[in-house]
């Protein structure tokens, strides 16, 4: 149905399709018809495709359209010159903004479910929104507080992502914001851990460090974890701990490895022995404690 005014400047409407009966469409997808049929006659483009994946609505689109342009009720080139009104060629944007990669590293963050995470933590919802911006701001244009600040205003749609208002980004802010997300570190790497976890169906790996310091191994203890301390060099007045069976392992090079626990200097830990000559002489042995 097409509405128009006729000599009199009355309205009228004239039928420009009968269609029947669509008893196998719902109301919805009826609205969607008409709306892409007016979409192709007024020649507009549509950013957002997923209307168009029905298939149901894309065969009664294509059936329908067919039958309007053999019926040559529409003057389409007359549609076609009043979708040229504009001219595309003295457009000029003003205040344009960037956000492709914004919105990917903001879709991230609700993935991990972070907004949740610093709520739970005292955060207000405001502190949570410019976290929010500081985080994804960092993870696209990696700069200074300062140099940040200046992108935000200046290049960056993050803001109308994340909610939190763009008069209020100042540096002392992200400062702050930095202060308040390092309180709850412990509480964010336990909850990355976990959620990466859960999200991409990872296991927790064992990673081997080369700390040497003391200090280092005292900060670990205090933290609850467990580690081994690697000596390369030969192990005196050590005996094997009975009862514990020896395993033996073939490296790449086709060497024997011979591992068996042992006892040295107060503490257990597993004593491991190359069975290849090294210069005449078996090589010594490594200790590694628990």
């Amino acid at each position: 149905m097409e509405s128009y005014r006729n000599a009199d400047n009355r309205v009228c409407h004239r039928t420009i399709l009968n269609v029947g009966f669509m008893e196998d469409v719902t109301v919805d997808q009826l609205n969607k018809i008409q709306k892409q049929l007016t979409q192709r006659y007024e020649r507009k483009q549509v950013l957002f495709e997923q209307e168009e994946d029905d298939p149901i609505v894309k065969k009664y689109v294509e059936g329908f359209w067919q039958r309007i342009v053999a019926s040559k009720k529409f003057d389409l080139a007359w549609a076609e010159k009043l979708s040229r009104m504009v001219n595309m060629d003295t457009l000029q944007h003003s205040n344009a903004r960037e956000v492709g990669a914004e919105n990917i590293a903001y879709q991230t963050w609700g993935k991990l479910q972070l907004t949740t995470l610093l709520l739970s933590h005292g955060f207000t919802q405001e502190q949570a929104m410019l976290a929010a911006t500081q985080v994804v701001s960092r993870a696209v244009y990696p700069a200074s507080e300062l140099k940040t600040t200046r992108w935000i205003k200046e290049n960056s749609a993050v803001c109308e992502l994340t909610g939190y208002d763009q008069s209020k980004i100042t540096k002392d802010k992200l400062y702050e914001s930095s202060l308040h997300l390092y309180k709850v570190k412990d509480a964010l790497e336990k909850h990355l851990s976990s959620r990466t976890n859960e999200l991409f169906d990872l296991a927790d790996k064992i990673i081997l460090y080369d700390l040497t310091k003391e200090e280092n191994l005292k900060l670990i203890e205090e933290k609850g974890y467990k580690y081994l301390c690697v000596s390369r060099t030969k192990l005196k007045d050590y005996k094997y701990v009975p009862g514990r069976l020896t395993t033996l392992l073939d490296t790449k090079s086709k060497q024997t490895i011979r591992l068996r626990i042992s006892h040295h200097r107060k503490k257990h830990g597993l004593l491991f022995r190359s069975q290849k000559p090294f210069q005449g002489k078996e090589r010594g042995g490594h200790e590694t404690s628990i």
